[in-house]
Formats: structure tokens, C-alpha cells, sequence
């Protein structure tokens, strides 16, 4: 679902983020990540969401400021961002063809068609975002000779 994959895409800013020295930031995720549960409103969701963009506005400059500086046990965890990215990504493209047709009725009405209503209007902008953001991260991982699991190549 939606939360899961917003999830595992936060797990791999966090992990990124670590990888790239920016620790603080990466908290900064990981208890966004946590804090995010299922039955989350259409706040959480979009307090969620902005907390993403933020950190990978935050990935994407550290990258370009830093190609060929990780350590090893940075390359280590910019490979594990890719896998919860891609895991994450794979759960927002399964979900694109459950919602295409989705309209709330009055059966629905409440905080959980709200944040149907914000899943469905956000779905197809973040799929494309986080397919830029994993290929710019698997672009990183080659120049910088990181192992690229399988999974995250096949997503592209």
C-alpha cells in the first residue's frame, strides 16, 4: 500500500542520506518513516511527502558535491537505499493500476477518503519523481563503483 511505500522510499533517503554524511537529516527521515503508519490522514501523507521531497532535494546536491568520496561503509548503505528505493517504487507501480478508476462515494466520506482522495492525486507525479531519483542514484552508484542490486535496474 501507499504508507508501506512511502515508507521504504523514506528508508532509502535515510540510508542515503547516511551514506552521504548528512546523519542529521537522515534521523530526520528514519522518524518520518516511523511515524508513518497505516490509517494515516491525508496530513500525515502530505507532511510525509514534504519531508521526502526535502530529503531528496538534500540527496541529489550531496551527490553531485560528492562523487568518489564514500567510504566503504557509505557505498554499503547507498546499495541498501536502493533496494528499500526500489521496493518502494515497485509498491507505487502495483498500486497505479488499482486507482486509475477509483472515485470516493458517500460511503467513504472521512479522513480515509481524504487520504484516497491525496493517494490518487499524488500517485502518478511521485512514480515519476522516484523512478528520476533512482535512476540519478543508480547514475551515482556506477561512477562511484557501488554494487547496484538487480531489483533496483529492472524498475527503469
Amino acid at each position: 500500500n501507499y504508507v508501506d511505500s512511502t515508507g521504504s522510499v523514506m528508508q532509502a533517503d535515510a540510508q542515503f542520506l547516511k551514506a552521504l554524511g548528512l546523519k542529521e537529516q537522515a534521523e530526520k527521515a528514519e522518524l518520518a518513516a516511523k511515524n508513518l503508519t497505516s490509517g494515516a490522514t491525508a496530513s500525515g501523507l502530505s507532511d510525509a511527502s514534504k519531508i521526502q521531497s526535502e530529503s531528496s532535494k538534500q540527496i541529489a546536491a550531496a551527490m553531485e558535491s560528492q562523487q568518489g568520496a564514500l567510504s566503504a561503509e557509505g557505498k554499503k548503505q547507498f546499495a541498501k537505499g536502493l533496494v528499500h528505493l526500489a521496493t518502494g517504487i515497485h509498491g507505487y507501480v502495483s498500486m497505479s493500476s488499482d486507482i486509475q478508476g477509483f472515485t470516493p462515494d458517500f460511503s467513504s466520506v472521512g479522513s480515509s477518503a481524504t487520504a484516497a482522495v491525496f493517494v490518487v492525486k499524488s500517485l502518478p507525479s511521485t512514480v515519476i519523481n522516484m523512478k528520476t531519483t533512482l535512476k540519478r542514484a543508480i547514475d551515482f552508484a556506477k561512477a562511484n563503483k557501488i554494487a547496484i542490486p538487480a531489483d533496483a535496474t529492472s524498475l527503469l
